[in-house]
C-alpha cells in the first residue's frame, strides 16, 4: 500500500488527541474553519466542488474516468460521490489538521448511500486534503469498486450462502476485505500467532455479526483500533457511518492479545453486500477467503 509512514503516524495522533501531549508536549493550534454542528446533511447533499475536482483528478491518475458536476463525482461505474469540508485546522508552521464527509451511492446496490469520515496532516491545508482523499482511495474507493461489480477482483472475499426454498441456496451474502492499514513505532520482532492480515478484524467479530450477515443490507464496516506506549488501547468501529458499538469489546480484547510494540493502530474498511452469483465463480478473478 502507497502510505508514509510518518504521515500514517500523524494521522494516528489526529485520530486519537489524548496522546498529543505525551508525545510531543502541549501543542497551540488555530482553527481557521470548522462545520462540526452535529448536524447530519443527506447523503444528496451536493459536496464542495474543490475537493471533488480533487478527487476527479486523482482518479483520472489512476486510469479511471468521472465527471463532475451539479455538486456530485459520477464516476464510470455509476457510483455518485459527495465530499464535504469538516474540519480544518492550523497546528502550527507547516502542519494542518483536516477533516471530510464523503457520501456514496449506487443506483442499484446501494442506492440509499453511507458515510464515511476521513482524517489527515499535512504541510498545508491543501496537502492534508489530499492526503484524506488519497486515504479514502486506498482503502474505501477499492473496496467500494469492488462492491458495485457482480464479480469482485481486487478484494479477498468471504461468503456465506444465502438458503432459500427447500433449504436452497438463493444468494450469496459477501464480505468483501478492503486492505488493511498498519502501523507500529517499535516493531518487537515477535511473530504473533496470526500476524495482521485483512482477514483478521472479520475473523475476530463475526461471530458477533449474526444480525448484520442475516440482513439484505448494503453495508460499509470501518474498523480502527489503536494502543499507545503505555498500553492505553481506543477503539472506533463504524457501521455506514453510525457507531457499532456492540463490537468494542471484541475488539478491544483482540488488541489486548498484540504483542508489545509502542504505538501501534490497525485499521481497514470492508463491505457486506449480498449477490445472487458465488464469488468464487470460475470468471471472477478475486481472491476468496
Amino acid at each position: 500500500m502507497a502510505y508514509n509512514d510518518a504521515l500514517l503516524f500523524d494521522l494516528m495522533i489526529m485520530r486519537l488527541p489524548r496522546f498529543i501531549q505525551a508525545l510531543f508536549g502541549k501543542q497551540h493550534s488555530e482553527s481557521r474553519s470548522v462545520n462540526m454542528s452535529g448536524n447530519q446533511p443527506g447523503i444528496h447533499q451536493e459536496g464542495d466542488p474543490l475537493l471533488l475536482e480533487m478527487l476527479r483528478t486523482a482518479l483520472t491518475a489512476q486510469g479511471e474516468s468521472a465527471t463532475v458536476e451539479n455538486g456530485f463525482l459520477r464516476a464510470s461505474n455509476q457510483v455518485s460521490v459527495s465530499m464535504l469540508a469538516m474540519e480544518s485546522v492550523a497546528l502550527g508552521a507547516d502542519r494542518h489538521r483536516t477533516a471530510i464527509r464523503v457520501s456514496v451511492s449506487h443506483p442499484v446496490w446501494f442506492p440509499e448511500g453511507f458515510t464515511e469520515y476521513q482524517h489527515a496532516l499535512g504541510k498545508t491545508e491543501t496537502d492534508a486534503f489530499a492526503a484524506c482523499i488519497q486515504q479514502w482511495l486506498a482503502q474505501d474507493w477499492i473496496v467500494i469498486a469492488d462492491a458495485v461489480r457482480e464479480q469482485p477482483k481486487d478484494c479477498a472475499v468471504i461468503e456465506l450462502p444465502v438458503a432459500g426454498v427447500e433449504n436452497q441456496v438463493s444468494g450469496y451474502r459477501q464480505i468483501l476485505l478492503g486492505p488493511v492499514a498498519h502501523l507500529v513505532q517499535t516493531p518487537s520482532g515477535k511473530k504473533e500467532e496470526h500476524p495482521f492480515c485483512p482477514c483478521c478484524f472479520v475473523t475476530e467479530v463475526m461471530d458477533h455479526l449474526h444480525k448484520e450477515l442475516q440482513s439484505q443490507a448494503f453495508l460499509g464496516i470501518r474498523f480502527f483500533v489503536s494502543r499507545d506506549q503505555h498500553g492505553k488501547l481506543a477503539v472506533d468501529c463504524r457501521c455506514n457511518g453510525e457507531n457499532l458499538e456492540a463490537l468494542v469489546p471484541v475488539l478491544t480484547k483482540y488488541a489486548e492479545r498484540w504483542p508489545q510494540q509502542g504505538l501501534e493502530f490497525r485499521k481497514q474498511f470492508v463491505v457486506v453486500r449480498t449477490s445472487a452469483v458465488s464469488s468464487k465463480s470460475p470468471q471472477t478473478g478475486a481472491a476468496n477467503a
